[in-house]
């Protein structure tokens, strides 16, 4: 993480998965091949926990990031 960095992107997938974000942006993806409720919302809290950046969000990773950046 440098400096710069403000925004942390987390995805949670059944597969690793790869997102290409714009400068400033880290990026946190977590693994989960349970597909329960309480699964999933183990692995949400467990990519926030990992977060060090001021804000973060969560992307769908089936959904491209919006070309504003």
């Amino acid at each position: 993480m440098n400096k710069d960095t403000q925004y942390t992107c987390l995805t949670v997938s059944s597969v690793p998965h790869k997102c290409v974000l714009p400068y400033g942006v880290e990026y946190i993806n977590v693994v989960v091949t349970d597909a329960s409720v309480e699964a999933l919302h183990k692995a949400k809290l467990k990519a926030i926990e990992k977060v060090k950046t001021p804000y973060f969000f969560f992307q769908d990773p089936a959904d491209d990031l919006p070309n504003i950046y």
